[in-house]
């Protein structure tokens, strides 16, 4: 039985791309027993919603998990979950949102495309009313910058914001530490990708630009398209990961949900729009 199965919460925003029932499908197959959170991030999305979560929960960690994230390796998040048991001083484990090849803002808080968080920090959180404020000069000088070695000095600047950063300087406000893990990029896909102490397997892979997946014309930063991109994701990883008849299964069940997901979206909205015009026509005759 895997630690993740027992001591982990899964959230995950998603905007119903046909990658979200990829990046489930590998969550329930490698972790049949945790918690998982979908939400829609589609429209009128909270960035910080995931701390109401993460102070719910009922486990020992939330991990972030972004729908274009996609779990590979459940060893070697289980060797995390066991470091972050052995290192409870240690609040939050992800990379840092700077100095890599695809981000270039504040490097001492973390994207969260792939951030596991020690739900006890959190807890507190609500006690604290302006938390949502707090920008990064409200802090003192952070003490761990040792991570800043490594990272691409042209791609750092603390002057750039995310409406999810407030979290992460209120962690710090609270005595919180952050484990900083950098990431690499992949050969055939482009994306960033993670290897937990040198493991010879990617522990995941983060894709970027899922707005873009589907378009075939260059991206001038990556130099080639997001689609032949997103294909060799399946073609080179995906298709290993759902080759047995069980995985199979899981992963056509979550093509299901995710296609029941968006009618009801679309019927959701065009109920709402059909009352708006009605509601409008309505105050017309008035």
């Amino acid at each position: 039985m895997s630690k993740c199965d027992s001591q982990v919460t899964f959230f995950t925003a998603s905007m119903g791309t046909k990658w979200t029932a990829y990046s489930q499908a590998l969550l329930e197959t490698k972790f049949p027993a945790a918690k998982r959170v979908l939400v829609d991030g589609s429209r009128d999305w909270d960035p910080l919603c995931f701390v109401q979560v993460c102070e719910s929960a009922g486990t020992a960690y939330t991990v972030l998990v972004d729908e274009d994230c996609f779990i590979l390796d459940s060893a070697q998040l289980d060797s995390m979950i066991e470091y972050l048991n052995e290192n409870q001083d240690i609040s939050l484990l992800g990379t840092p949102d700077g100095g890599t090849f695809h981000r270039h803002y504040n490097p001492f808080a973390c994207n969260t495309f792939f951030l596991i968080v020690r739900n006890s920090i959190v807890r507190g959180v609500s006690a604290e009313p302006n938390w949502r404020e707090l920008t990064f000069e409200d802090l003192a000088p952070p003490a761990d910058r040792a991570h800043l070695a490594q990272l691409d000095a042209s791609r750092l600047n603390t002057n750039l914001h995310e409406p999810y950063y407030p979290f992460f300087w209120w962690v710090r406000k609270s005595g919180g530490r952050t484990c900083f893990v950098l990431p690499s990029v992949g050969a055939d896909t482009l994306g960033s990708v993670i290897h937990w102490r040198n493991a010879p397997r990617p522990l995941l892979i983060h894709m970027w630009w899922l707005r873009q997946w589907f378009v075939n014309d260059i991206e001038p930063y990556l130099g080639v398209s997001n689609r032949s991109r997103y294909d060799a994701l399946e073609r080179n990883w995906l298709r290993y990961e759902f080759g047995s008849l069980p995985a199979t299964c899981v992963l056509l069940s979550w093509r299901l949900r995710m296609f029941s997901r968006r009618l009801r979206s679309r019927a959701s909205r065009l109920t709402f729009s059909l009352t708006k015009r009605a509601h409008r026509n309505g105050s017309n005759h008035v």
